[in-house]
């Protein structure tokens, strides 16, 4: 309930890590009263009791690896940008827990996971041993793909990823040590605290309007690309890219207009970059986008493209044409300053490519060109 209450912002419901976490809460919430009616009826001489029973132990089984299946999906969504996301890889993520609900439905007439004997006990069925394979399985694939895609959250949302599932594994091996404790269970709410923590870190590190990341983010990202080069000489390119004529937009069609064109700014960018680039929103209608493991050629390559999904999204808008300007270069170790310096220099770079831009519209209009807005 205190952490129920603590998420209950409408803004919140909206957003994907909360409706999964929400679902994780609820299923914790379900697989404690099955655990809670098992107790209390484990050895029940009554009909009612023994019903109760036998489908509290089926609604237990069958819940415990969808908690950790949707954690493993959790971050498979958190890891991954929204433009790089497939359904198809998401079903299969179902398999093994529809395989264990298979399981358990067939275990009320066998033993496979778990049986009844006479006198109303239940007690783990030949196969039981599935269900912690399928249960720890999740968990370990979860901390898998955390660990591979880690340069795509930040370090300390990286940290509540795979913290999450400490109290669950330290308290799984308890349980197995002691097997006639509740101890798993308990251990459930300690994996939702660190969950809880970590929904409300994303909140600080991103943009509010565009659900890009904030400058924030962007410093502490962009000073530890900047010592990674100048330690290891691993190579990055970065670039500054600004709305051109952002002031008309929102004169002409209203700040609420304006709004919608940084959502749009970003949704395009996004769909041009690779994996595992980096995209945060500067200032205003300022964005700064860092590529790791990238030279100039690709850089020249990934800015062209952007341009090019700007020119084909503005054609289908009737109301105004959008388009950037882009200064960048690959990170050079000799540069003295920190992130705040390197932007500065991104930004002296974005500002010859502005007035280049300037410089064109004029010309069209002394010809009396339309204005097409295109960089």
């Amino acid at each position: 309930m205190f952490l129920l209450m603590g998420l209950q912002n409408k803004q919140d419901r909206k957003k994907l890590d909360y409706r999964l976490f929400m679902i994780i809460l609820a299923l914790v919430c379900v697989e404690l009263f099955a655990d809670s009616a098992m107790l209390l009826t484990d050895g029940s001489a009554t009909k009612p009791g023994q019903w109760l029973l036998r489908n509290a132990t089926f609604i237990f089984y069958t819940v415990n690896p969808f908690i950790t299946m949707v954690y493993a999906v959790y971050v498979e969504l958190l890891t991954r940008p929204a433009h790089r996301r497939k359904r198809k890889r998401l079903v299969l993520y179902f398999v093994p827990a529809v395989v264990i609900f298979c399981l358990s439905f067939v275990s009320l007439f066998t033993n496979w996971l778990f049986l009844f004997d006479s006198q109303g006990y239940v007690h783990k069925g030949r196969f039981s041993s599935i269900t912690t394979v399928v249960f720890y399985g999740y968990l370990t694939w979860a901390l898998a793909i955390a660990n591979m895609r880690r340069r795509t959250v930040n370090p300390g949302e990286f940290k509540g990823l795979v913290t999450f599932p400490v109290p669950m594994a330290f308290c799984g091996v308890l349980q197995l040590l002691l097997p006639d404790y509740a101890i798993l269970l308990p251990s459930f709410t300690l994996s939702l605290l660190v969950l809880s923590a970590n929904i409300q870190q994303r909140r600080l590190m991103y943009d509010y309007l565009t659900g890009a990341y904030n400058r924030r983010r962007l410093d502490e990202y962009l000073d530890v690309m900047i010592q990674d080069c100048r330690n290891s000489g691993k190579m990055f390119c970065a670039f500054l890219a600004d709305v051109n004529d952002f002031k008309h937009i929102n004169d002409q069609f209203g700040h609420l207009a304006g709004d919608e064109a940084l959502v749009t700014v970003v949704k395009v960018i996004r769909e041009s970059l690779r994996f595992d680039d980096f995209l945060a929103r500067y200032a205003g209608d300022e964005f700064v986008v860092v590529l790791p493991n990238c030279e100039k050629q690709e850089l020249e390559i990934i800015t062209e493209r952007i341009h090019q999904n700007f020119q084909k999204s503005s054609n289908g808008n009737s109301r105004y044409a959008l388009s950037i300007s882009i200064g960048g270069s690959v990170f050079d170790p000799a540069f003295h300053g920190d992130a705040e310096d390197y932007v500065g220099y991104l930004d002296s770079l974005m500002y010859e490519q502005k007035k280049n831009y300037h410089k064109v519209e004029s010309d069209g209009r002394k010809r009396g060109e339309p204005e097409t807005g295109e960089t």
